[in-house]
């Protein structure tokens, strides 16, 4: 009886350790274990983020301030990283979005198959609960969201010779009275630049304009630099297919130089020269000694059957003297400098053949 009296008032003494070891371990396992993308982000309107869906970067909480108006509307972007890949977006990632619309309920919607989601109906000062949400289990999915509010330059996109804008964009809202879309646009140039060169396509054609104060310019056109070295534009997307649901649009810019007459000389992007005609004839000679060096040498092994490198290939012995001259004057060179160094001139041994 004494014995299992002690036994059973030892068990919890030695039944304590076990414990405190479990619950540290199951604390480390939860803090490992933890899904990456538990932080909410704060994200502003016409910010660009990256991340990755379902794992990192991927839930955000966007503040607006101001609801959209008739015709007004704020889109949301999500595709896959690099734009490469984009088009498969139905199959990796879609955006969820929660969010109070003006009669104070609280709503949630999913963008379509290809990653897109218009919202017009908000109320003020709400905030979008937006997640990315990954579709294949099989691998991470890697991508660039954007934000804009249409129709209304509340805020401006910004795009940097680094930095495009590449996205299918519809060509009209799809509330009503379903107007034709507008984005706009922003570039702070750095201090050595003084104007912009804007590009513009939309469906692969060039030929797209875009609007920047009061005047319209087409695609490839160069805008001076405003006040601080700011840009603003804006683009309407024009469909090739007036019934089309997107129009695939890519805006990028590069730095230039404003000059007087409306001229400017790109940059970032400078033309090529065309190659003189001296140095075509340099390469031409070079081919042509190429080639006979390895016709002669393949006859005079085949069929001449000699054997010795300086036989087989013409002008072996030119060419070793010319290395061994370039090998004696490096050695000299090599000399001199190591003799300068040392704090001697190489008058105080003539003798020295590196002298």
């Amino acid at each position: 009886m004494a014995t299992s009296a002690v036994r059973s008032s030892s068990c919890p003494c030695a039944a304590a350790p076990l414990l405190a070891t479990g619950a540290l371990l199951l604390a480390w396992l939860t803090v490992v274990c933890a899904p990456a993308n538990a932080d909410i982000v704060a994200l502003p309107l016409c910010a660009e983020k990256h991340g990755f869906a379902g794992e990192f970067n991927d839930h955000y909480s966007i503040s607006v301030e101001r609801a959209p108006a008739a015709g007004e509307a704020i889109v949301m972007i999500a595709r896959v990283f690099p734009p490469a890949a984009g088009l498969l977006l139905g199959q990796w990632l879609y955006l969820n979005a929660t969010y109070y619309i003006s009669e104070g309920v609280q709503v949630s919607r999913a963008s379509n198959n290809i990653g897109i989601l218009e919202l017009s109906d908000l109320a003020v000062n709400t905030s979008i609960d937006l997640r990315v949400v990954r579709v294949r289990p099989d691998g991470p999915v890697p991508f660039r969201f954007f934000s804009f509010f249409t129709n209304s330059p509340l805020c401006h996109v910004a795009v940097s010779p680094d930095n495009s804008f590449i996205a299918p964009l519809p060509p009209r809202l799809a509330a009503a009275p379903k107007p034709p879309l507008t984005i706009y646009f922003r570039t702070v140039l750095p201090p050595t630049a003084t104007a912009l060169v804007v590009r513009v396509s939309g469906d692969g054609r060039t030929d797209q304009q875009f609007r920047s104060g009061n005047k319209t310019y087409m695609s490839n056109s160069v805008l001076p630099a405003g006040s601080e070295g700011i840009v603003d534009f804006e683009y309407t997307p024009q469909p090739l297919n007036e019934t089309a649901a997107y129009c695939f649009t890519e805006v990028s810019v590069s730095y230039s130089d404003w000059q007087d007459g409306d001229t400017a000389q790109h940059s970032s992007s400078p033309t090529p020269q065309p190659m003189s005609v001296l140095r075509r004839l340099l390469w031409i000679s070079l081919f042509v000694f190429l080639l006979y060096q390895v016709a002669v040498s393949v006859y005079n092994y085949r069929v001449l059957g000699k054997r010795d490198i300086m036989d087989i290939v013409p002008c072996a012995e030119f060419m070793a003297a010319g290395a061994r001259m370039v090998q004696l004057a490096t050695l000299r060179g090599i000399g001199v400098a190591q003799r300068l160094k040392e704090g001697y001139g190489s008058l105080q041994n003539p003798d020295d053949p590196y002298a």
